[in-house]
């Protein structure tokens, strides 16, 4: 997994390493890689935290209420939709 908390590729070089994490993070954060949500009323969203980089954003909490539920499944193995 990719993502601003990773610190390197065990057994390559500090540089070389830091070289690549940043290459794919650039690559998985690319316009057309990513998908921001515009909250309706009742909205649900779901992911798998094994295959996708996600961040939460600000928000007004006077206007509005988040409910934030989490559910783990330990299958060990990502989910694939296709």
């Amino acid at each position: 997994m990719i993502g601003v908390h990773a610190k390197g590729v065990v057994g390559w070089p500090e540089d070389e390493s830091r070289a690549l994490l940043d290459d794919l993070q650039a690559r998985a954060t690319r316009p057309e890689n990513t998908y921001r949500h515009e909250w309706c009323r009742g909205d649900v969203i779901v992911w798998d935290n094994q295959a996708a980089i996600h961040r939460a954003t600000e928000y007004d909490t006077v206007k509005h209420q988040r409910l934030m539920q989490r559910t783990t499944i330990s299958s060990g193995v990502p989910v694939n939709p296709a």
